[in-house]
């Protein structure tokens, strides 16, 4: 079982493999006394000093240009935001204006349905009562019986004119 993908190169160690030597003195840093206390130079009423404001030389020149370029810059970023501001706010005006007209609309269209329903079903309703009604009101009964009497009163009246007449005429001749 060789392995035939070629070896890659190994890292050197860091340290020498012999690791009982000790470093070199010269290879060591060297460490530089600090400071234990700054109270110590006289730097205790930094707060309470004055200010001493120096001619201001070309290098401090270009960091208040900066500076003012800067404040141009946020100011013209704070105008930028609340122009952006009102226009958002306008449209979600305009957003909820328009949904409202659609949730009136929604509720127009829904009462318009209903009465188209109530409509359909009471049409129904007529006809249904029209075709299967053999029960009918004392009024319309009575109607009806008054129609039929004036009907048959009308036709036997008829029928004795016509009985009468022809007796009438023989005679004359």
């Amino acid at each position: 079982m060789e392995c035939l993908a070629p070896s890659l190169p190994r890292r050197k160690p860091l340290q020498p493999k012999n690791s009982n030597a000790s470093p070199a003195p010269a290879s060591l840093p060297k460490l530089k006394p600090t400071q234990i206390s700054p109270l110590i130079k006289g730097d205790t009423d930094k707060e309470n000093r004055p200010i001493h404001v120096a001619e201001i030389g070309p290098l401090e020149a270009s960091l208040a240009e900066e500076l003012e370029a800067i404040r141009r810059r946020r100011e013209r970023l704070r105008v930028e935001r609340e122009r952006m501001e009102r226009m958002l706010r306008e449209r979600d005006q305009v957003l909820e204006m328009a949904m409202r007209e659609w949730e009136r609309r929604r509720e127009e269209q829904r009462m318009v349905g209903l009465e188209l329903q109530r409509l359909v079903r009471l049409k129904e309703l007529e006809v249904s009562c029209m075709r299967f009604s053999p029960v009918k009101s004392l009024r319309a009964k009575e109607e009806e019986k008054g129609s039929m009497e004036a009907q048959s009163q009308g036709l036997n009246c008829a029928a004795q004119d016509n009985e009468a007449t022809p007796m009438e005429k023989a005679p004359e001749n």
